[in-house]
C-alpha cells in the first residue's frame, strides 16, 4: 500500500472502516472473506463461551 493509501486510510478510518468491513463480508468466496486463522479464531472463542455453531 502507498503511503498516500496509507494516509488517506489513517486519517479517514472512521469514514472508510464500515464500507471496507462490508465489502469483504459481502465477498461470495467464503476464504477471502474470513481467513482461515480468523475463522479458527472465531470457532475457538466460541466453543470457549459455549456458543453454538450454525
Amino acid at each position: 500500500m502507498s503511503n498516500n493509501t496509507q494516509d488517506v486510510l489513517t486519517e479517514g478510518k472512521t469514514q472508510y472502516g464500515l464500507p471496507i468491513a462490508e465489502s469483504i463480508t459481502d465477498l461470495q468466496d467464503q476464504e477471502r472473506r474470513f481467513p482461515k486463522k480468523i475463522r479458527q479464531l472465531f470457532e475457538k472463542i466460541s466453543d470457549d463461551i459455549g456458543l453454538q455453531k450454525r
